[in-house]
C-alpha cells in the first residue's frame, strides 16, 4: 500500500512515498523566488506545482494511479480538529473561493510562546526544562525570537531541529486505510 504525501511550503513543496511504514522516497522541489513571482497568488501555483510533482515522481518510474492515497497538509482553512480528513469538494470550494483563515508566519512566534505560558500556568511554575522541535527550530531567527519570550519561565531551553510532517501525513492516512481510524468530513 503506497502512500503518496504533499507538503506545499512557501518556497518548495516536499514529497515523500511510504510503503506501509517504510519512506522509500523523500525530495524537497525548490522553488525559486523568480520562479513563484509570476503568480499572483498562491493558487495560481496549482498547475506549475501539480506538473513538478508529477514530473518528479515520473522520474523515480511511479504513476499517481498506483497510490492507495495522497496525503496533504491542510493548509489555513478554518479551524479544524486534528486528524485524517477526506478531501472533499467542500474543502476544494473553501479554498477556491477564499473562505479560509490567511495568518502570516511571523505571528506563529507570539502563539507558541503564549502556548508555552499557558503550560507553565499549568505546571505552577516548576518546569525542568522547555523543549522546541519542528520545522520552524530549523530557523535561528525563530529560536531566537522564542528564547526571548520564554527564557524567564525556564532557564534550560533545548532545541531538537527537525520535522516529521511528511511522516505523521503518510502514518495517518495509512492507519485510515487500515481501518484503524475513521476519517473525518470537512463540513
Amino acid at each position: 500500500m503506497k502512500i503518496l504525501v504533499i507538503n506545499p511550503g512557501g518556497g518548495s513543496t516536499k514529497i515523500g512515498i511510504w510503503e506501509n511504514q517504510n519512506k522509500i522516497l523523500e525530495q524537497t522541489i525548490n522553488h525559486s523566488p523568480k520562479e513563484l513571482a509570476k503568480f499572483s497568488s498562491i493558487l495560481e501555483q496549482y498547475k506549475f506545482r501539480r506538473d513538478m510533482i508529477l514530473h518528479r515522481l515520473a522520474n523515480y518510474d511511479f504513476k499517481i494511479t498506483k497510490f492507495a492515497a495522497i496525503a496533504t497538509r491542510g493548509g489555513p482553512l478554518k479551524p479544524l480538529r486534528s486528524g485524517t480528513y477526506q478531501i472533499t469538494e467542500k474543502v476544494v470550494d473553501d479554498i477556491k473561493n477564499g473562505n479560509v483563515q490567511t495568518q502570516h508566519p511571523s505571528l506563529l512566534g507570539p502563539l507558541i510562546a503564549k502556548e508555552i505560558g499557558a503550560y507553565a500556568v499549568i505546571l505552577k511554575g516548576k518546569i525542568d526544562g522547555i523543549i522546541l522541535t519542528g520545522g520552524m527550530t530549523l530557523s535561528k531567527k525563530v529560536v531566537n525570537k522564542l528564547k526571548n519570550y520564554i527564557k524567564f519561565l525556564c532557564p534550560k531551553i533545548f532545541v531538537f531541529p527537525g520535522e516529521f510532517e511528511m511522516e505523521a501525513l503518510a502514518l495517518g492516512a495509512q492507519r485510515v486505510l487500515r481501518g484503524e481510524e475513521k476519517e473525518k468530513i470537512y463540513a
